[in-house]
């Protein structure tokens, strides 16, 4: 498998390890952005992978950061033989991250009400799936493919 190139600027490194798990981050020089991929280690459920950790701090937001993540480390992770689809949980009013993952082509599957207790507050949590190419979700339109495709191109089709 070949790494990603690493990006000018905000220097980016990788790890994969054999169990099929990605670590990205970026650092400038600090770590200022951090995704993980962490692949299903049972025999069943070894077609999916979750990704979590997301992760870029205030001051280095808007600056494409997350989608230099969410290239690399869904492009690492197409690479991993039988996996199908990734799945994801926001929440329900990081409305900013919802949109970032559904221009990759992230869909969404539910939203489970009261997830996380903050305090006295709750936050509701959306659950996202991205099928890769060849691969159908049950119970939504076709989006089989958009795995291989960045996000202007799901944006259009």
């Amino acid at each position: 498998m070949t790494r990603p190139p690493i990006p000018s600027g905000p220097r980016a490194t990788s790890t994969s390890v054999q169990s099929g798990d990605i670590v990205l981050g970026v650092f400038a020089p600090e770590l200022v952005g951090i995704i993980a991929i962490t692949r299903d280690a049972r025999t069943k459920r070894r077609h999916k992978a979750d990704l979590h950790g997301m992760y870029v701090v205030p001051d280095h937001r808007g600056k494409g950061l997350g989608k230099l993540l969410l290239v690399q480390a869904l492009q690492l992770a197409r690479g991993m033989d039988g996996l199908e689809e990734i799945q994801l949980i926001v929440a329900a009013h990081n409305h900013e991250a919802r949109g970032l993952y559904e221009r990759f082509g992230f869909v969404l599957v539910w939203t489970e009400l009261n997830a996380l207790k903050v305090g006295a507050h709750y936050v509701d949590a959306h659950h996202m799936i991205l099928a890769f190419e060849g691969r159908r979700h049950h119970g939504s339109d076709d989006v089989a493919g958009r795995a291989s495709k960045g996000p202007s191109e799901t944006a259009h089709g």
